[in-house]
């Protein structure tokens, strides 16, 4: 299973409003690898720094929907029919 990794800049004032002092802290995030996933890390990464990395686990099995609609896509497919 892929998952996407980067950091998430937080910026935290650890003075006053009139005399701030700005602390950036940098905190780890890891998601499954969706393409909505990806476009969240796109826009929070720091410095635009992502990684997509396999931990090593197989795909989760497909939901007994999720087969039989690529079942009967694959079958449309193969008759030349859209669905």
């Amino acid at each position: 299973m892929q998952i996407i990794k980067y950091q998430l800049a937080t910026e935290i004032n650890r003075g006053t409003p009139e005399e701030p002092n700005i602390e950036t802290v940098l905190s780890n995030v890891s998601m499954p690898y969706t393409e909505g996933n990806y476009a969240i890390a796109q826009a929070e990464a720091y410095q635009g720094q992502i990684t997509v990395e396999d931990d090593g686990r197989p795909e989760p099995a497909p939901s007994p929907q999720e087969q039989l609609r690529a079942d009967v896509d694959f079958l449309a497919a193969m008759q030349g029919v859209t669905l």
